[in-house]
């Protein structure tokens, strides 16, 4: 038995037959084609190891998480979906991840995994295609949302998504390509796929970013606002975590940007935009008019959203001062008073961002194609 123990960097790749581990660690360990029998794995955590052709059939498993691990070939049978928590891992064509992935193959038998990837909202599956169709070509990646509805109301806002994305057209918005409805209460959503990683990882430093490159995350970002405005369409979740952005080597533009989740999505034709409507962004992020009697969001309560966004990207602070686990409480009387420095930001961005993140709608942005143009100057 092994209790509480830590196993990193080791190699194996003959029988383990008879042992328990529970609350254990294997980091970055070669366990290429080891055979696991009649072994007991609880609470134990596997991260970054390599699995390839690894057969853990004969064991089992209790609240565990394979995290970041290569497991193409990996061969292994859970009882029920909550037995393993598989995040950021690679699969190969030949995987054998039973249960929950083998419900994903029986739905899209076209498709070979590549990676899985929990959220709070929806499982989502990075694939790539078997054969190529009108839709989908070899070698391309796309992005499948697993959703389940459980009530009425979570059915309407998943309709309510999947008709703001076929409208939208926009480079900076990820397309959306298919849906499927599976059980009746189990939905697919097929999107282009958003390669690169959240803005969120980059705000740690304000000189993790060059200084052009900030330059065309700001153009892009408020390019992605303008066009999903101009279909009518408010995000409502706008946050460094919903910024998608992928370096490029070269000539400029320096960086691909997508702004993605389009879950809390609202269109502004199908309720008045003066009306109380939740938002789901953290508070940081949250308009101040939001906390108003009564409470209002549209257009310009995106545009605080990116703004607040963009200046935690240029600064390496957020704009009021707060950590990652503010509260509204401890947010409200900051956004109200709007006491912002914008000396560590060049023209016109000062100048763009100052105006977003005033107090006042009546003193931002009337529309933002404005701020486009100013971009662009226009």
């Amino acid at each position: 038995m092994f209790p509480n123990y830590h196993f990193e960097g080791i190699s194996l790749h003959h029988v383990v037959e008879n042992r328990k581990f529970e609350h254990c660690a294997f980091v970055d360990c070669k366990l290429e084609s080891a055979t696991f029998r009649n072994c007991t794995f609880s609470n134990t955590y596997f991260y970054e190891c390599y699995l390839d052709k690894t057969d853990l059939t004969g064991s089992s498993f209790d609240r565990c998480v394979i995290d970041h691990c290569n497991i193409s070939g990996m061969r292994i049978h859970l009882k029920q979906e909550t037995d393993v928590l598989f995040t950021r891992c690679r699969f190969g064509e030949d995987s054998d991840v039973k249960c929950q992935y083998e419900r994903f193959y029986q739905d899209w038998p076209n498709f070979f995994l590549l990676e899985i990837r929990e959220g709070g909202q929806a499982t989502a599956y990075v694939v790539t295609p078997r054969v190529s169709t009108s839709y989908y070509q070899i070698g391309q990646k796309y992005l499948v949302r697993r959703i389940e509805c459980k009530s009425k109301r979570e059915m309407r806002r998943l309709e309510a998504e999947c008709s703001n994305l076929k409208d939208l057209k926009s480079p900076y918005v990820p397309r959306l390509i298919d849906t499927k409805g599976v059980e009746s209460k189990y939905y697919y959503l097929v999107m282009e796929y958003a390669d690169g990683c959240p803005l969120s990882r980059f705000l740690k430093h304000k000189h993790a970013l060059g200084d052009e490159t900030k330059k065309e995350v700001f153009l892009q970002a408020f390019m992605a606002l303008r066009d999903i405005h101009c279909r009518e369409v408010v995000h409502r979740d706008l946050s460094p975590s919903n910024v998608i952005i992928k370096l490029l080597d070269g000539r400029p533009p320096r960086v691909s940007l997508k702004l993605i989740d389009f879950g809390f999505s609202k269109n502004l034709r199908s309720f008045p935009p003066d009306n109380p409507t939740r938002v789901f962004s953290p508070p940081g992020y949250q308009p101040p008019e939001l906390y108003g009697n009564p409470p209002q969001y549209d257009t310009q309560g995106d545009q605080f959203g990116l703004a607040a966004t963009l200046y935690h990207m240029w600064t390496g602070r957020h704009p009021f001062g707060l950590g990652p686990d503010a509260t509204v409480e401890e947010y409200r009387p900051l956004a109200a008073k709007g006491r912002i420095s914008f000396d560590d930001i060049v023209k016109p961005y000062n100048y763009i961002l100052k105006k977003c993140l005033k107090p006042s709608v009546k003193h931002r942005f009337g529309d933002t194609r404005e701020i486009g143009d100013l971009l662009l100057g226009r």
